[in-house]
């Protein structure tokens, strides 16, 4: 039983590593990273983005 929580520790700990240095780290003022969108719900893609107009960017999620 004990070797089997170590385990599953041990995994959960290399799991936990191998995820933090895969996400990027952003700090302010850094530019934003590239938006891969699946489907247009409304509107069409913006292909340039011009100085001094806002842009509005609405996540949805299922949880």
């Amino acid at each position: 039983m004990k070797t089997f929580l170590l385990a599953g520790l041990a995994g959960v700990l290399l799991m936990a590593s191998v995820q933090a240095a895969e996400e990027p780290s952003l700090g302010v003022g850094d530019p934003a990273p590239a938006l891969d969108v699946a489907e247009w719900v409304k509107g069409s893609q913006v292909s340039n983005f011009e100085a001094g107009n806002v842009y509005l960017v609405e996540f949805w999620a299922t949880w």
